[in-house]
C-alpha cells in the first residue's frame, strides 16, 4: 500500500510540465491517460489497495458522508450542470484536491475554496477503511 507521501509524489509527477498525464477518451492508467474523473478516482484508491467498483453508485455503501474538514483520500463530489454528470475528486488535505477531466486536459490539483468549486460542491465522503 502506498503511503500518503508516495501518492502525493505520484500526483506531482503527473501534473508537472515534464510528464503531464492527459485526458484521453480510451485511457485508464498513467501511461495512456485517464478518460474521466472516475478512472482517476479508482486508480488512486488502488494505490491504497482498495478496489472501487466501476459503477460509482454501487460504492455508496463503502463511504460515509463527512462534514468538514476534509482529510487525505476523502471523496469530494461536485454537482454537474444540466449537460454534465457529477464530478468526483480526492481530497489531498483540507483545502486541495486532485481530479481529472477534459477542462483541465488531464490530472490536476485544485483549491476547493475557489468560488466555482465551492458553488458546485455537493458533498464529501470517507471510505470505511479510513473511518
Amino acid at each position: 500500500m502506498k503511503s500518503r507521501e508516495e501518492i502525493l509524489s505520484i500526483i506531482d509527477s503527473m501534473i508537472g510540465p515534464q510528464r503531464h498525464v492527459y485526458y484521453r477518451l480510451e485511457g485508464g492508467d498513467p501511461e495512456s491517460g485517464f478518460s474521466n474523473c472516475e478512472d482517476w478516482f479508482r486508480y488512486l484508491f488502488r494505490l491504497r489497495e482498495i478496489e472501487i467498483a466501476a459503477d460509482l453508485h454501487e460504492v455508496r455503501k463503502d463511504f460515509k458522508l463527512v462534514e468538514g474538514p476534509a482529510q487525505f483520500m476523502d471523496a469530494v463530489v461536485f454537482r454537474g450542470d444540466i449537460a454534465e454528470r457529477r464530478h468526483v475528486g480526492i481530497m489531498l488535505d483540507a483545502r486541495w484536491f486532485t481530479h481529472c477531466n477534459e477542462d483541465t486536459n488531464g490530472v490536476a490539483r485544485d483549491d476547493i475554496t475557489r468560488p466555482e468549486w465551492k458553488f458546485a460542491l455537493s458533498h464529501m465522503a470517507r471510505h470505511k477503511a479510513f473511518l
